[in-house]
């Protein structure tokens, strides 16, 4: 079972996705038995909207996440955009469960961000989860990559039930972002009335340094622990699977 779930806040360092992840969780306390969430786009070695360098979506990434996650005894969601499929250039911008054994994708980003820099295909459609929500090591954990959350409201609300529903005791909501400052919204606002009312754990990965915030949720709504500005910085918040 999980005894933590948090995030890292990916503030500098881009073009050095592992190594900074790496040294943040040197600097953390013990990560074993952790869920951490990585920001959307986390692999593609450069800001996010950045015009230049060329983004980089190697499959690579995928194995360096499991050594991690091996080496320390923890599991990531990861937003990921990553060359994972044929004839669609530039790749889906994802969410992937990692861990020591496996990487499976959970959903596709359905929405496009009409921004400079932003090097994906939107998935364009509501039907984005592939594995999502996933039961994994008694917990329930769903997933949906930043702007989704707004654009598709129906998939939003039918995926926070049916991760309710769950018989499992550890229920997360999982957001890779770029940008955390709209996601207070999710926590204490009317996006995330329905969060609050099943009780799930809220925790958003944010990339950008200027003032946007990654944070972390209590069953409650209640935001734990957060992180803005240019830092990477891995944070944990402990699980009691009785509330």
């Amino acid at each position: 079972m999980f005894k933590h779930v948090g995030f890292f806040h990916f503030g500098h360092g881009h073009n050095d996705p592992i190594g900074s992840l790496s040294a943040a969780l040197d600097e953390a306390a013990d990560v074993s038995d952790s869920l951490i969430v990585l920001p959307e786009a986390f692999n593609i070695r450069k800001k996010y909207r950045e015009k230049r360098p060329t983004p980089n979506f190697g499959l690579s990434v995928l194995g360096d996440l499991r050594d991690i996650a091996s080496a320390r005894g923890i599991s990531f969601v990861a937003g990921l955009t990553i060359d994972d499929t044929r004839g669609v250039d530039p790749p889906y911008s994802s969410a992937y469960y990692i861990d020591r054994d496996s990487e499976r994708l959970m959903c596709r980003k359905g929405g496009k961000e009409d921004c400079a820099g932003v090097n994906y295909t939107p998935f364009g459609s509501d039907d984005c989860d592939i594995d999502n929500p996933i039961e994994h090591n008694d917990a329930c954990i769903t997933a949906m990559v930043c702007m989704d959350i707004d654009e598709y409201p129906q998939r939003y609300r039918g995926l926070s039930c049916k991760t309710a529903s769950s018989s499992q005791r550890i229920r997360v909501f999982c957001v890779p972002a770029h940008m955390g400052s709209t996601w207070s919204l999710l926590a204490n606002g009317h996006l995330g009335y329905s969060l609050r009312c099943v009780g799930l754990r809220v925790v958003v990965a944010n990339s950008k340094p200027d003032g946007h915030a990654s944070f972390v949720t209590d069953p409650s709504g209640v935001v734990v622990d957060e992180v803005s500005g240019d830092v990477n910085k891995v944070v944990l918040a402990p699980v009691d699977p009785l509330k």
